[in-house]
């Protein structure tokens, strides 16, 4: 009776591959004797029969905390590959793509697997009924805290025989179920496709799923980010440097997984028109109206701005003896200057992101020589407040203006500056405001920069309707000079500030003086908490006073100060005084288009924890408590 289960053993083992199936063997991928993952290509077929198309997988089973790519990886990764070396008898392999998950770890956001994965193959012969022979090489980048590329010589051969499934078809066809097939209801499950600012909009959905997750594929493009509800709309956030207005008219690839359906369908991205983007988002705008002509006048109160009242009112005092028409007139001037340079502002930001260029709020800070004329620009006018000398309009100029009304060119030129000098400022309900004027349309963008501009043009509004509030001042005297002069000292700081962004942001200097300040770079952040850490990440620049506000909190608090020493919490800091794209596109993630901005991370916090412009040490303590 032995012997006959040996003989048996052997026949299956050696001549019928119904016993045991068609399968190479597993390959082991190890880096310094550290296992990876471990793979194999099986067929489900236990011959080639006469097929044209062969059946099989690449089964992957990757080791707890690494993971592979999908067709599409996101910010960055690789899909796997198969390379056909010298196969006999296969003209093409095809791989076919089972739903992925979106991992976000910090600032990278990719698509992928973990554990055990299988890609179900279509391997097309050469000339049917013959054998194969795969020869193959499988390329596939894993990722944990370290990226590691893989590549593994596979070999399988498929015998002459009946094409009967094999014992590896059942689990083909569990993760073949997985890969989404073409939607053919045409039942507008997702709703209509619009363009909508920097994001793309499924009107109406029919979307009812609690989990469910949207991907959007177009020419490479890997910018689009989570999906989310909007009343009956999902948006999906456009990110990165891309310009929207590519996808009009265009073609995109939709990809919907959730528990209870899997499908992909190929969608026209449509423009909106007018009335349609001031029906569909009314009360939105109207919440945010108000918001945007709040954050204007909070504006008037930021050090940024301080500088330019020191103009207005150093031009007040040094012509006491105006009429209240002269001076409602003058205050007028410099609000026009205000609301038109935010108007001229909305339309420059709106040509470049139309072209394509990533735009942020004070990003004219981060170029040298807007830091030096400006800084020249400001000197000037301190040197007037001086007495140094007067500005006057040549005389064929002067012609053109009435009597006593050439000055207001100077206060027009104010409130210009008002403007440019605000941008570097943010602070609570300045930075929602930019934020959603940044991730809309471009009238929504236009009437958000209108409001704010007419917010911080208000102070001046208010003197011009009621110019006798200057007589709350002193008699005119001796006092005026010394003031103007201190005011002109005000503008002399300015200027020596925006010299000292300059020449901060362009000296060499690749020393760290605070030893517990770590530069950002990508998956530092990543690397950090996976060690344990909790992560403090700061977005600042030598040009945001909002920044400086900020680190002077931190650095005077003794409790602080002590968890960086002793090591517990990593002080991360980001900085963007120069132009960096992979900052800015770090910021859209977080939906922010500004700074200051911050962030805490930790092990029990992997999404971090924003903490709001203007810090507070205790609300930071409670979030490292909470992510530690």
């Amino acid at each position: 009776m032995r012997y006959i289960y040996i003989k048996l053993f052997l026949f299956c083992f050696f001549l019928s591959p119904s016993c045991y199936g068609t399968s190479s063997p597993w390959v082991k991928a190890e880096v310094n004797e550290v296992n990876i993952l471990d793979l194999r290509i099986t067929s489900s077929t236990e011959g080639v029969g006469e097929l044209k198309t062969i059946p099989a997988s690449l089964e992957v089973i990757t080791q707890p905390g690494w993971k592979i790519y999908w067709r599409n990886p996101g910010d960055a990764g690789l899909p796997p590959e198969i390379i056909n070396q010298n196969s006999v008898n296969i003209e093409n392999i095809e791989i076919l793509w089972p739903v992925p998950k979106r991992f976000k770890m910090f600032d990278i956001e990719n698509f992928g697997y973990e554990g055990r994965i299988i890609f179900p193959l279509l391997l097309t012969v050469l000339e049917v009924g013959n054998e194969i022979i795969l020869d193959s090489e499988v390329d596939i980048l894993a990722c944990k805290e370290i990226c590691v590329p893989i590549s593994e010589k596979i070999h399988l051969k498929i015998p002459v025989a009946k094409s009967k499934p094999s014992v590896f078809a059942r689990s083909r066809a569990q993760f073949l179920s997985l890969v989404p097939k073409q939607n053919l209801l045409k039942n507008n499950f997702l709703g209509e496709l619009f363009l909508d600012g920097q994001s793309l909009v499924f009107r109406n959905s029919s979307v009812h799923d609690l989990d469910y997750d949207i991907i959007i594929e177009f020419e490479g493009f890997v910018g689009f980010g989570k999906p989310f509800k909007n009343g009956k709309d999902i948006r999906v956030p456009i990110q990165n440097n891309f310009s929207p207005l590519k996808l009009i008219n265009n073609e995109v690839k939709i990809t919907y997984v959730s528990a209870n359906r899997i499908f992909e369908e190929n969608r026209i991205v449509k423009p909106q028109s007018l009335i349609e983007l001031i029906s569909i988002n009314f009360l939105d705008l109207m919440f945010f109206i108000p918001t945007a002509l709040l954050a204007g006048l909070i504006l008037n109160f930021m050090p940024c701005v301080l500088p330019v009242l020191g103009l207005k009112l150093g031009k007040v005092f040094s012509q006491a003896n105006q009429s209240n028409a002269e001076i409602r007139f003058g205050f007028l001037m410099t609000a026009l200057g205000i609301i038109f340079s935010f108007v001229s502002l909305s339309i420059i930001l709106i040509f470049l992101r139309t072209v394509g260029v990533s735009i942020s709020w004070g990003m004219q800070f981060q170029n040298g020589w807007f830091l030096l004329i400006m800084s020249i620009i400001i000197l000037i006018f301190a040197l007037n407040l001086f007495g140094v000398f007067e500005f006057r309009l040549s005389q064929s100029l002067t012609n053109k203006f009435p009597r006593n009304q050439t000055g207001y060119f100077g206060d027009f030129v104010a409130g210009i500056i008002a403007t440019i000098l605000s941008t570097p400022c943010s602070a609570p309900i300045v930075g929602t405001a930019i934020t959603f004027a940044f991730s809309q349309s471009n009238i929504f963008m236009f009437t958000i920069f209108l409001f704010m501009g007419l917010g911080l043009a208000f102070p001046w509004i208010m003197v011009a309707l009621f110019p006798n509030s200057l007589n709350l001042l002193p008699q005119k005297g001796f006092w005026m000079i010394y003031m103007k002069r201190i005011l002109g000292v005000g503008l002399v700081i300015t200027s020596v500030w925006l010299l000292t962004i300059y020449f901060s942001a362009y000296k060499d200097n690749d020393v760290n003086f605070e030893n517990h300040i770590i530069d950002w770079e990508p998956g530092i952040t990543s690397e950090l908490v996976n060690k344990g850490y909790v992560v403090f990440l700061d977005f600042t620049a030598e040009w945001c006073l909002t920044c400086k506000v900020n680190k002077k909190i931190l650095d005077n608090n003794d409790e602080f100060q002590q968890l960086l020493l002793s090591g517990k919490v990593k002080f991360v800091q980001a900085d963007w005084t120069l132009p960096d794209e992979r900052i800015l596109n770090l910021l859209v993630t977080f939906g922010k288009f500004g700074i200051p901005f911050n962030i805490i991370f930790g092990p029990s916090k992997l999404n971090g924890i924003i903490l709001p412009e203007i810090l507070i040490v205790k609300n930071i303590l409670l979030a490292i408590k909470e992510a530690s």
